[in-house]
């Protein structure tokens, strides 16, 4: 899984992404992501698919990612989806705010991380808008058959349900 998922983004240098593969124990078919830095696929996926197939669906969700990485990079919205909460978490402080960090560790995991990693190759912004075109051009970039994306939709939207342990790992449903 992790072979299938480099050689992609060796391929794909443009992404601007370079995350992370990890395989999840368990018979569940599941592949998500964790912002553009990871990405999570079960090991019920990864058995029942072929090669092509898990491809296709690796691709997509690279290219999930990617979607999520435009409005970040931007900052038209938080690395987490959400906005910081502008409570602060205790009295405490000093000049350097509350005495345990709580708030400078809220506001480091809820900021958009600016400048991060490689830019997106500009031939393929345009497409990365629409996840599935970019999906199929991670593809055909890597040399596969780009009409895998469309085989594997209902593996896709199946592998794509929540579950908890997507929960647990991203922080979202």
């Amino acid at each position: 899984m992790a072979r299938l998922g480099k050689e992609l983004l060796d391929r794909n240098p443009g992404l601007g992404i370079r995350p992370a593969f990890h395989l999840l124990g368990g018979p569940a078919s599941e592949i998500f992501h964790r912002e553009t830095y990871q990405i999570y696929v079960s090991e019920g996926l990864a058995t029942r698919t072929t090669d092509a197939q898990l491809s296709a669906l690796i691709a997509e969700e690279l290219a999930l990612a990617v979607a999520e990485r435009g409005p970040i990079a931007n900052g038209q919205m938080t690395a987490s989806r959400w906005s910081p909460i502008d409570v602060p978490v205790e009295r405490g402080g000093g000049t350097f705010g509350p005495a345990d960090g709580t708030r400078m560790a809220e506001l480091a995991r809820l900021t958009p991380r600016r400048n991060s990693g490689p830019a997106l190759d500009p031939k393929l912004s345009r497409i990365a808008e629409h996840p599935l075109d970019l999906a199929r051009e991670i593809l055909r970039q890597a040399g596969q058959d780009p009409a895998e994306v469309e085989l594997c939709r209902n593996l896709s939207s199946e592998a794509h349900k929540e579950s908890p342990r997507r929960k647990q790992l991203t922080g979202i449903k």
